[in-house]
């Protein structure tokens, strides 16, 4: 509903239209998440945006529930407008090095390590060819491991449409 997005920006008494005030608060909630809680490993939802919001600190599951409660707080979204998405990412060589830095780790193999028992006890190493290292081996080229973002609807450059938003 585009009505709750421009209703949001407008100011009755200039009659003027600030178009982007709806997504600089979305922003602006997200950007609170993102500086604000640090990141704790451990497997699924356990804290819940409360105990998250206290502490200050959760993983990537409990970090995306408070931003979805931030979120759905707004009066720019409607019931069902933001939610928790989760599925299987593969992290690629090129972004090893990130993931092992978010991880407070220095290799591959230790971010592997950390993520198996912290975070995914399904997750797969794989080789350069994508073959399950477990089964192939090899050096790591890419993991594998199941994660937790916020989904929204919101204004693109031709609809309202579903964006994905990370703030872990």
């Amino acid at each position: 509903n585009w009505n709750s997005w421009i209703n949001y920006g407008y100011d009755a008494a200039t009659g003027k239209l600030d178009a982007d005030k709806a997504m600089a608060k979305v922003i602006e909630e997200f950007a609170w998440v993102y500086n604000n809680v640090e990141v704790e490993l451990y497997p699924g939802l356990m804290k819940g945006p409360t105990a998250t919001r206290q502490t200050k600190a959760g993983n990537d599951w409990d970090q995306a529930a408070l931003l979805e409660e931030r979120l759905q707080a707004l009066p720019i979204f409607a019931a069902g407008d933001v939610k928790i998405a989760s599925s299987k990412i593969r992290i690629d060589a090129d972004y090893l090095d990130e993931l092992s830095d978010w991880l407070g780790v220095k290799s591959a193999t230790a971010a592997f390590k950390v993520i198996v028992s912290s975070l995914d006890a399904n997750a797969v190493p794989r080789n350069i060819a994508g073959a399950d290292i477990s089964m192939s081996g090899g050096a790591i080229a890419s993991i594998e491991f199941t994660h937790a973002w916020v989904r929204l609807k919101a204004p693109t450059a031709s609809a309202l449409d579903w964006i994905d938003i990370d703030p872990s």
